[in-house]
């Protein structure tokens, strides 16, 4: 459909946050690795492509993180991501993080791998929650978030670095491309990785 209507490819990202207040050097070298991706897009599409970095404020709060700390590093994204061109959004744009309707929920998930899985991550970044709450109300959080995604960038595709195990919690309702982090793959993303 893009390609018939003659307009840019649209990519749609989520951006975490994880210890550090401003982007650091991996965030960066992450950044231009995906200009580059866009760059070379356009060298074979001569009407381009976009991504828009969605930045995962409801996340961060979840996890523990003040308000300051989240405006700061999502602030620091935000322009950098703009001087290569890149826009960004915050999430809670979306769906804001309902911390009560949440936590009255959180008995409904059923997925037991995925909520192991999100348990693991859970453990190393969620200073707000024990694990498995932690967990739930990320998994509930997401299913939330990943309607409006889907309704507010119904052209994009989605880029992600989690693997399709994730899908339950992904955008499933637009084409998704897994790609690795510059580092260790799927696993590490740039605001973890120290």
């Amino acid at each position: 459909q893009t390609v018939r209507s003659k307009s840019p490819i649209q990519f749609v990202m989520y951006w975490g946050k994880g210890e550090r207040d401003v982007v650091g050097e991996k965030e960066r070298k992450a950044i231009l690795y995906l200009q580059e991706i866009t760059k070379a897009i356009s060298e074979k599409y001569s009407f381009g492509a976009n991504i828009t970095f969605v930045l995962t404020d409801t996340h961060a709060e979840l996890n523990g993180h003040t308000k300051s700390q989240i405006k700061k590093y999502f602030d620091s994204v935000h322009h950098f991501a703009n001087e290569v061109g890149f826009q960004t959004k915050n999430l809670s744009e979306f769906a804001n993080f309902d911390e009560q309707s949440l936590v009255s929920k959180k008995n409904g998930v059923a997925n037991k791998k995925l909520l192991e899985l999100l348990t693991e991550s859970s453990e190393k970044h969620c200073n707000r929650y024990d694990a498995e709450t932690g967990a739930k109300l990320y998994y509930l959080q997401n299913q939330i978030e990943k309607i409006e995604i889907e309704k507010n960038f119904t052209n994009a595709i989605f880029l992600t670095y989690n693997g399709s195990e994730l899908d339950e919690i992904l955008p499933i309702g637009l084409p998704i491309f897994y790609m690795y982090s510059l580092t260790k793959g799927t696993s590490i993303k740039p605001w973890f990785d120290n």
